[in-house]
């Protein structure tokens, strides 16, 4: 089987990320120049106040919403701060403007659809659209987390916009967390200064910390902090499954939906130094600090670095990404491997969605052990290499074989495990693809639902669609059909239902049958429309099962 498939390659020219200085801390946590601090709008505007735990904030009205942006949920992680669990907010007087999206998290690429705003060490802000009049109402409430491989991305972007959900009756929130090193980061000097307190999942933490906000404020913007919706895609639907399994989240929410997501392919490394684990939190911290020649430092010597350095070797295709643990095993807030966890049964019972694209894994062969993969079979092998050199060509072969073996069954694992306790799920598979890309792009790449599901076709720059991915020179701005629209119609109803009840069907769409009631049954969102059927791909998946079970336990 040959795979001489170009490797992903990012286009996207690159924006100098906005860093606070050194020593800038000090204004950013209290200083005459943070946001925090500044003054504050009385007459200028008419739109909605609301009052928080933390002060007041004045939103905006916009097409039927009111939308509040760039609302800080925990104090600024910089300082002292920096890879500490996320403090309090620092309270403000009067009323705060928030009118523009915080900064996502300092980061090295410039993702597929860029912030807004720029890019911040102080980044942990939250933003939440609400139909206009909901003050004395308890609307549901979905929380959107931003993907990004847990190193780039945020949630300032046009294509995350809340509107459609709020226009049909939900208070939408989306929020910034750390990335990167700023987020997922060890090392023996860390955890000797820190020794009672969680360490390495500072992502995580800060995602509990707004989940936390939510529940204390969302009723002062009419929302119903007992009916909250957490929903991801990629990386953002790992940062679900965390939320899943973490004891810090438990009750935080009521239903969960993951999009695109290898949970339970991975293998996390614990945190700390174990004996005959060559590959843990602590051994890649100090990997990086030997990569970049910066020698011993201490918990304060650690937090001086500049940001440019932390982010070292943190771009899409970099090596260096090596010396970065991404999500760990603490042993507090991710107390087991994902695939363990939710084999065990480890995990809050909530209904959930839970689905892939058909073609997810186009974008990441460059990064695949293809062969690893493929030696980890063993008497599958030839059976597997058989059927998919029938079903396609030759260069969507390895695409399609790694998009079944790392996102189909693995989905599929986390949807039994589910089911197994008695949740309503429902499953479903993304293959349509926009009208304009049908002739360009073999299926639906990663990440090329999510104009759909969140109805924002208008938002959507060609590289989310699956331009830039399949390194295609697309300059033409996309032009979307009726076909289109109704697709994204379709998929963010049922998306809306399920906020709202707990199941995605309602008035006016095809039956989607939950596959916790037929174990195989999939919702197919496909050129012909939203179609329920028997997942065709169900033999094949219990092939790579076999292998993945390795991996898992």
């Amino acid at each position: 089987m040959k795979t001489r498939l170009p490797s992903v390659r990012s286009k996207i020219g690159h924006r100098r990320p906005q860093f606070l200085e050194k020593n800038s801390w000090r204004d950013a946590a209290g200083g005459t120049h943070s946001k925090m601090e500044e003054p504050m709008a009385s007459n200028a505007a008419s739109g909605p106040v609301v009052a928080l735990d933390s002060g007041k904030v004045r939103g905006i009205s916009q097409e039927g919403t009111e939308v509040f942006r760039g609302i800080p949920y925990a104090a600024p992680p910089l300082g002292p701060l920096r890879w500490r669990p996320p403090q309090a907010a620092i309270s403000w007087q009067g009323i705060r403007t928030a009118d523009e999206f915080g900064p996502a998290c300092f980061q090295s690429d410039v993702p597929f659809t860029p912030p807004v705003n720029g890019t911040s060490e102080d980044c942990l802000t939250i933003n939440v659209w609400r139909p206009y009049g909901s003050q004395r109402t308890k609307r549901p409430v979905m929380v959107f987390i931003p993907g990004g491989g847990f190193f780039n991305g945020g949630s300032g972007t046009l294509l995350y916009d809340g509107t459609p959900f709020a226009n049909a009756g939900i208070l939408f929130v989306s929020f910034n967390y750390r990335l990167g090193r700023f987020g997922f980061f060890a090392h023996p000097s860390l955890t000797q200064a820190h020794t009672n307190e969680p360490l390495g999942n500072y992502g995580f933490m800060d995602q509990i910390a707004a989940l936390r906000w939510v529940k204390r404020n969302i009723s002062a913007f009419g929302g119903d902090p007992e009916n909250v919706t957490i929903c991801g895609e990629s990386a953002g639907a790992r940062s679900v499954a965390a939320m899943l399994i973490a004891p810090q989240a438990r009750g935080l929410f009521q239903k969960a939906i993951l999009q695109s997501s290898t949970h339970g392919m991975h293998r996390e490394p614990p945190l700390h130094h174990q004996a005959g684990v060559a590959r843990t939190g602590e051994s890649l911290g100090e990997a990086f600090l030997e990569h970049f020649r910066l020698g011993q430092l201490d918990a304060a010597g650690l937090r001086a670095l500049p940001g440019e350095t932390i982010v070292s070797g943190l771009g899409q295709n970099s090596p260096q990404r090596t010396t970065f643990a991404g999500p760990m095993i603490d042993g507090k807030i991710m107390t087991d491997s994902f695939g363990r966890a939710f084999e065990k049964g480890a995990f809050s019972p909530v209904p959930i969605i839970v689905g892939t694209t058909d073609y997810e894994a186009r974008v990441f062969l460059g990064g695949i052990d293809l062969e690893g993969l493929l030696g980890s079979l063993g008497a599958n092998r030839e059976p597997l290499l058989r059927a998919f050199e029938s079903l396609y060509p030759e260069p969507e072969r390895a695409a399609r074989l790694l998009t079944e073996a790392l996102y189909y069954e693995p989905t599929r694992a986390v949807a039994r495990s589910f089911a197994k306790l008695r949740q309503p799920v429902y499953s479903y598979r993304f293959s349509y693809r926009a009208y304009a890309l049908r002739a360009k792009i073999a299926g639906a790449l990663h990440a090329s639902e999510l104009p759909f599901m969140l109805d924002n076709l208008s938002q959507t720059p060609a590289t989310s669609m699956g331009a830039d991915w399949t390194s295609t020179l697309f300059n033409e701005p996309l032009t979307f059909t009726d076909d289109d629209r109704k697709m994204a119609k379709a998929m963010n109803g049922y998306w809306i239902n399920f906020v709202k009840t707990g199941d995605p069907n309602g008035c006016g769409l095809p039956q989607w049958t939950a596959s916790s009631t037929e174990p195989n049954a999939i919702m197919n969102f496909n050129e012909s429309g939203a179609i329920t059927e028997s997942d065709r791909t169900t033999a094949r998946l219990d092939m790579f099962e076999f292998a993945n079970r390795a991996h898992r336990t």
